[in-house]
């Protein structure tokens, strides 16, 4: 009771901040727009959390399916621990509450990619990925030809010391990109792996356009054949 009382206080002090920064400024809008930067709106959503007991921070992106997973670790001398999943929280949000797989992969080369893959024909599936070891790019790109952001990609780190997860929807390819040696990737998904019904665009596809931070990435030969997306005529 006493964080939440905290949380009802720092909240009501931004709001006044806010308001008085508008008002100094004589420009509402511009004031505003300036005190609910990205990183602001971040500070809210854990505030937000706290005044409803929530030990996951839910952060929109780009694309309003997807969405960084924030997590809330309790420390004391010996370490920290968190929560990495809650299936009511999930619910709360909207989001997928049921995996029916955990994967983990471990890859020891920088700069490898591994992507970018996705299922079709009712396997579609949502994952869940976080990085407990070492740093990864992680991608995802919307793959529903009926979809606003057909086509856009979303990329978010993630890392051992970052706490965060990305939640990938349906019909969306996924792939990431290690930015450290010997990095770790650990994620639930919500469908059975179904081989018949995999399907994967090449990292560099033209039609995407995704801006990597390296040329030439350690590729599976699998991954670097993938042909070149044709989408369906629209």
């Amino acid at each position: 009771m006493r964080v939440k009382t905290q949380a009802v206080s720092i909240f009501r002090i931004y709001n006044k901040i806010v308001r008085r920064a508008a008002t100094e400024n004589g420009s509402s809008a511009n004031a505003e727009g300036r005190w609910r930067s990205p990183e602001k709106l971040i500070f809210l959503d854990s505030i937000i959390s706290l005044l409803q007991g929530r030990i996951l921070v839910f952060h929109n992106t780009s694309i309003p399916e997807v969405f960084v997973v924030e997590l809330e670790p309790r420390r004391d001398p010996r370490g920290y621990f968190e929560r990495v999943f809650c299936a009511e929280e999930f619910r709360e949000a909207g989001l997928v509450d049921r995996f029916v797989q955990t994967n983990f992969s471990f890859t020891e080369r920088k700069h490898t990619l591994r992507g970018m893959h996705y299922q079709i024909e009712g396997a579609e599936e949502v994952k869940l990925v976080m990085c407990p070891r070492g740093r990864i790019l992680d991608t995802v790109i919307d793959m529903r030809e009926d979809s606003p952001t057909f086509g856009k990609h979303e990329q978010v780190e993630l890392s051992q010391d970052n706490h965060k997860l990305m939640y990938v929807p349906e019909g969306f390819a996924h792939g990431f990109l290690t930015l450290e040696p010997n990095s770790a990737v650990l994620y639930h998904v919500s469908q059975f792996y179904a081989p018949g019904k995999e399907r994967g665009v090449r990292w560099n596809d033209p039609f995407f356009n995704i801006p990597w931070p390296v040329e030439a990435p350690n590729l599976s030969e699998k991954d670097a054949s993938l042909p070149d997306f044709k989408p369906k005529e629209r």
